[in-house]
């Protein structure tokens, strides 16, 4: 059975780490878990972060990842916020996979989750950089294919599997570069473009948040170095 993980606002926020979720568990490598309060709130920090964007702007972002999965929303957990022991402003996330009966909650801001909130509801508290890394090391073939799909949608602008793990190296270090993630798994054959709904969901956020830092205190918040902007 995979793992059923709940995405924090903070892991749906920047474009490359959210659609390589997405495009991950589309390809059944988990099933992805969320709220409408997280989604809200990753719409709410993007459009704060970036000027000349509106709400209105992210309706169709947010309506295409909604229908590319239906089945990902948590309801009826709020009555479980007040007994969570984590951070108080992230109570819901929490409660909200104690609901669901999730198996991780996949975070960048780890400060906001210690092990033992999770531990009571047999929950385990993951970075995305190891909760990916764990999906390339259960079913490695299904992550290759999956970030090979998503490498050969990107058109504006095109980018190679390479420059698309670069990108994602900001975020997913160890996931983008490490032993778990062979460049040349991914890079092994080329695939044909996709009408998913994941690619439907991927092409939708292309112009929202790009670029952005996001303003949780995880490590989605490092800015770009020149060593990420090389390749290893």
């Amino acid at each position: 059975m995979v793992p059923a993980a709940v995405l924090d606002a903070c892991v749906l926020y920047p474009i490359s780490l959210r659609d390589t979720l997405l495009n991950v568990a589309e390809a059944g490598s988990f099933r992805v878990l969320w709220t409408e309060e997280i989604l809200t709130e990753t719409a709410r920090n993007i459009v704060r972060d970036t000027p000349g964007l509106t709400m209105e702007h992210l309706e169709k972002t947010f309506a295409a990842i909604r229908r590319a999965f239906p089945d990902a929303m948590i309801s009826g957990y709020e009555p479980l916020i007040e007994a969570m022991t984590n951070h108080p402003k992230d109570r819901h996330v929490l409660a909200a996979a104690v609901a669901a009966q999730a198996d991780v909650v996949v975070t960048a801001n780890l400060r906001h989750f210690p092990p033992q909130s999770g531990n009571p509801h047999g929950i385990r508290i993951e970075s995305p950089d190891q909760f990916l890394c764990d999906a390339m090391q259960r079913q490695p073939d299904v992550v290759a294919a999956a970030l090979r799909a998503q490498a050969a949608r990107k058109r504006h602008p095109p980018m190679s599997a390479d420059e698309m793990l670069d990108r994602l190296a900001i975020t997913v270090p160890n996931f983008a570069r490490g032993g778990q993630a062979p460049r040349a798994r991914v890079n092994d054959r080329a695939v044909p473009r996709s009408g998913s709904g994941a690619a439907q969901a991927q092409r939708s956020t292309a112009a929202a948040g790009r670029g952005r830092r996001c303003s949780c205190k995880g490590s989605c918040n490092e800015p770009l170095t020149p060593q990420q902007l090389r390749r290893p």
